[in-house]
């Protein structure tokens, strides 16, 4: 496990040890719940045989999940650094990839954000709904200012369709991948990475055994978007 990236240089920060694994599964058991509870709203990501492999709009049925971010930015002073005093979660995923029966995802860069309503402003395009809330992809400076918190809820390895990444790729336009590598790491570390990084993640093999589960937070340092367009929600962090 490789915790010598640099944030600002690498556009990746790995956390070890935040979540302990009675934390972890207490978080397992919590996400469980709610995609049972709400099966039926269009945030339930399934599959054709019914499988649950991830949901949207976490923040909208577990809002305290906010204290989650508040944990990490105690045991990681860089990361609680590139956040303002202001910063605030705004929008939440769960993600789980089960062994045998999961996706993959080709390389790209997270530009789209969640917001409470569809308005034209300069620089904010490609308008989409994603599980009834309107998204926008939003200008590099506005996604600049976001850090994703990835909370794994499992060990993470190539087996079980770990993150990869090219580091350094935040800051380039380039989506050359000779230089990627995979973030392999224990259950209850945290990756805080920057949107516009170069990801993707495989399959989750059968022979790893293991589902691979996390928790994608999204916070930012801008309070108020241009305009009069307004984050879907904005969950101020407990600092």
């Amino acid at each position: 496990m490789n915790t010598d990236w640099d944030l600002e240089r690498d556009g990746i920060l790995l956390i070890p040890d935040v979540f302990d694994s009675i934390t972890c599964d207490q978080l397992i058991q919590k996400m469980e719940r709610l995609t049972q509870e709400n099966s039926n709203h269009p945030s339930v990501l399934k599959s054709g045989d019914s499988i649950v492999y991830g949901m949207r709009n976490v923040t909208r049925f577990w809002p305290e999940c906010s204290k989650l971010i508040s944990q990490v930015l105690d045991h990681s002073p860089h990361a609680r650094a590139a956040l303002t005093c202001e910063a605030g979660l705004v929008r939440g995923l769960y993600f789980d990839k089960p062994p045998g029966k999961s996706w993959a995802l080709p390389w790209h860069r997270d530009y789209t954000i969640a917001v409470r309503e569809h308005r034209p402003v300069p620089g904010f395009v490609n308008p989409t709904i994603k599980a009834g809330v309107p998204h926008y992809e939003a200008p590099a400076a506005l996604l600049e200012t976001i850090l994703t918190f990835r909370i794994h809820l499992d060990d993470m390895n190539a087996a079980n369709g770990a993150l990869c990444v090219v580091p350094g790729s935040h800051k380039s336009e380039s989506d050359q991948t000779n230089d990627a590598v995979t973030i392999e790491c224990a259950r209850g570390s945290v990756l805080v990475m920057r949107p516009l990084i170069l990801h993707a993640s495989g399959h989750n093999r059968t022979e790893s055994g293991s589902h691979r589960r996390i928790l994608h937070l999204e916070c930012s340092s801008t309070t108020e978007l241009p305009d009069g367009l307004e984050w879907n929600q904005f969950l101020r962090i407990d600092r």
